[in-house]
């Protein structure tokens, strides 16, 4: 067990996907396993059976996946978490904390001193995955940053 007041890099905020966008690939599992079980007890074809069960599996794989999917805040930086890999970005490398809107839905982004835009994984508000607190939770991300990034205005989030 490692003492968190010794470890020079301390675990402070982490986001994960919210419940209901990866609940969302449970439900189709199993609507889809509905009618597979349907197609069964009515004699179905084996293609159609057997395609029904990929696609189970695939919606199955999806949820897990989904939930994998989060952004931990640390002291040395932050560590995203994609469906498959992650990156670590130090402190040093981020210029600016904000708000970005895109296709509906806001997502935190991050400028870095490179001019590249970088858009968390987690947390972000959207149809399938509201988040009312975003704006609360982005400013918790500046203020755990160790020099304080600039901070653009709530309205605009410039």
């Amino acid at each position: 067990m490692i003492d968190q007041a010794v470890s020079p890099d301390r675990r402070l905020l982490t986001f994960v996907s919210g419940f209901w966008q990866a609940g969302g690939w449970l439900f189709l599992a199993a609507i889809v396993a509905g009618a597979g079980a349907h197609d069964l007890t009515s004699g179905g074809s084996p293609g159609v059976l057997a395609f029904e069960a990929l696609l189970v599996a695939y919606l199955v794989t999806m949820y897990f996946l989904e939930r994998r999917r989060a952004t931990v805040v640390s002291t040395s930086g932050l560590e995203l978490r994609g469906y498959l890999l992650a990156e670590s970005i130090p402190w040093g490398r981020v210029a600016d904390v904000r708000a970005s809107r895109r296709w509906g839905m806001r997502r935190v982004a991050l400028l870095l001193t490179d001019g590249r835009v970088r858009l968390l994984t987690a947390p972000r508000d959207h149809v399938f995955e509201g988040d009312r607190d975003l704006d609360a939770k982005i400013e918790a991300i500046r203020e755990a940053k160790p020099d304080q990034v600039s901070r653009p205005s709530a309205r605009t989030g410039r």
